[in-house]
């Protein structure tokens, strides 16, 4: 029979945690044996006994699990009348069975399945189509009926807005919090719920569209089987290999390569032991693949990468899922995305990436947060007024060491931080005795070739005031790790970029951007149509081409994330 329990004590928690397969059948037995009365009235009658009392959620024990069931989910079913959703007099409905059949891959999404109860729904399924406990009574569908719902919304909900709530894992200086406004979405398709299709229209629309995410779902797939098959080979030289070379571990290095999807399908047949240029050209494709420099070499950092755990990648690639269910879901026709991680900049127009640059991501001290907002404005030859923490540690040190730095990288200072305030002659200032709190004013560097932001500056307004901006330190683009900014992006072709934001204003072509900065003279041009900027990290991604990429986890953000979805 069900327990209707008004408190769920700890010694059944402990009963929850820790029965056995054997002691659920038995439940199952039990829940099911001895009743022959039912119909939908009934079904209808105990779905309104169970539901209708207050509007505060109710905990339920039912088989296997106990349930808090949302007051808006008994809304739902005070609305049609307390019919059943998934359920008819003595059956699983085929949109009750999809559903459970969708639950049990949630781990495709990097998402747990039982989080939705699918061990205990899937027995259950499996007793009641075989009918040898004969049929299940009123009280008992009107149950099943609550926890396929519950176990519904759970699984809308982590798919619409991620399981995971991510100021539990970052801190609001990191993350700008994601509001999530899909709820009635879910609610409305649980009440209009009637057939497979209609479940499979709900799960595709409140899960992220788009074939990224898509191919990222199928090669989670992918490396779960690969993990249950309990096989991975690793490297086991300690030394390089490199092309020529003659070694048993170059039969490790093709096996790899091989499972890896990089070596040829020629090429995964052979048993030479020789580095040959088939094995180089793969190494080289599995390099680019995980940003490495693609040498053809198997250096420390390649041999790493080879032998990493599949688990530990799974890791990865969850955690990746999770923050791309945090996005957006609609993006905008025209959008900047920066890969804080990747330190790439992709623009968008519609489906086609029309645009492609390096940039240079801030520091593991000085992270680069994760938000989306629209693009402002831009401002070409812009002034540098340096923020208080750079002037404290970078810039007074660096003057008080050199008193022609400040002459010599184009420094001034002002009275304050508004707009009319009046320069302050830096020869009247005894710069060995100026701090940070006793600072005359603000000190900002003048447009030039010399600025920090170098010749563009883009505006998007945020909370953490960060923008995109040119450097003149355009050697550090060469480097394969970029984290150098102190949180700003910088942007590897900024005339590029402000073509790629003025398109639609035809008053602005490379011609005239390129005469104002020849000017020298400070100018901001206002961003008339709708252009998306999304600050990203995404240490691993599925290119449009298929192509599977994984990158450093620079920043640790992984680690926690993977964790915590691993908690219920």
């Amino acid at each position: 029979m069900i327990y209707h329990k008004p408190k769920y004590t700890d010694a059944m928690k402990l009963i929850s945690r820790y029965l056995s397969k054997a002691f659920v059948v038995f439940l199952v037995m039990h829940l099911t044996a001895g009743f022959a009365e039912s119909g939908a009235a009934r079904i209808s009658a105990n779905l309104e006994n169970y539901l209708s009392a207050g509007t505060q959620a109710r905990r339920f024990w039912i088989g296997c699990a106990p349930i808090s069931v949302r007051p808006e989910i008994a809304q739902v079913y005070a609305k049609r009348g307390y019919q059943p959703i998934w359920v008819d007099e003595n059956r699983l409905l085929d949109a009750g069975s999809e559903f459970i059949e969708a639950a049990g891959k949630a781990g495709r999404h990097g998402l747990l399945p039982d989080d939705y109860y699918h061990g205990c729904l899937a027995e259950w399924h499996k007793r009641l189509a075989s009918r040898e406990l004969g049929r299940f009574d009123g009280r008992d569908l009107a149950a099943m009926d609550i926890m396929l719902s519950h176990a519904f919304f759970k699984y809308a909900d982590h798919l619409a807005h991620g399981k995971v709530d991510p100021l539990s894992v970052y801190s609001s200086e990191v993350i700008e919090y994601p509001e999530k406004n899909k709820t009635q979405k879910i609610l409305g398709f649980l009440g209009d719920m009637k057939t497979p299709g209609d479940l499979r229209q709900a799960l595709q629309a409140l899960a992220p569209a788009g074939d990224g995410y898509k191919a990222a779902t199928a090669e989670a797939a992918r490396l779960q089987k690969r993990m249950a098959s309990g096989m991975q080979v690793r490297l086991d030289s300690g030394e390089v290999l490199q092309k020529g070379d003659e070694s048993p571990a170059v039969l490790q290095l093709r096996q790899i390569l091989a499972a890896e999807g990089d070596l040829k399908k020629v090429e995964k047949t052979s048993l030479s032991p020789v580095f040959d240029a088939g094995v180089k050209k793969a190494l080289m494709k599995f390099q680019k693949r995980h940003g490495l420099a693609a040498d053809g070499v198997a250096g420390r950092q390649t041999i790493a990468a080879l032998n990493r755990p599949l688990h530990d990648r799974m890791h990865t690639i969850r955690a990746n899922l999770e923050r791309r269910r945090w996005l957006p879901r609609k993006p905008a026709r025209r959008r900047i995305v920066i890969n804080s991680a990747g330190f790439e900049l992709n623009a968008w127009e519609n489906q086609d990436r029309v645009l492609k640059m390096r940039v240079i991501s801030g520091t593991k001290s000085e992270m680069t947060p994760l938000l989306t907002k629209d693009m402002a404005h831009l401002v070409i030859n812009p002034y540098w007024n340096v923020p208080p923490g750079i002037l404290e540690k970078k810039v007074l040190p660096k003057i008080r060491e050199n008193p022609d730095y400040f002459t010599e990288n184009h420094f001034e200072v002002l009275s304050g931080w508004q707009a009319n305030d009046t320069r302050v002659s830096p020869e009247a200032i005894n710069w060995s005795n100026v701090y940070i709190r006793n600072f005359p004013g603000r000190l900002r560097q003048k447009p030039g070739p010399w600025n920090a932001l170098g010749q563009i500056k883009f505006i998007f307004p945020n909370r953490f005031s960060i923008y995109l901006h040119d450097t003149p330190e355009q050697h550090l683009f060469q480097r394969r790790v970029r984290t150098f900014s102190s949180g700003c992006i910088r942007v590897e072709k900024p005339v590029e970029l402000a073509l790629f934001i003025l398109k639609t204003n035809p008053l602005w072509d490379r011609s005239r951007i390129e005469k104002i900065i020849e000017s020298g003279e400070t100018t901001a041009v206002r961003v008339h149509d709708r252009i998306a900027v999304h600050l990203v990290y995404r240490t691993f991604w599925v290119s449009p081409q298929g192509v599977v990429n994984y990158r450093e986890d620079v920043y640790e953000l992984d680690k926690a994330l993977a964790k915590a979805l691993d908690s219920q």
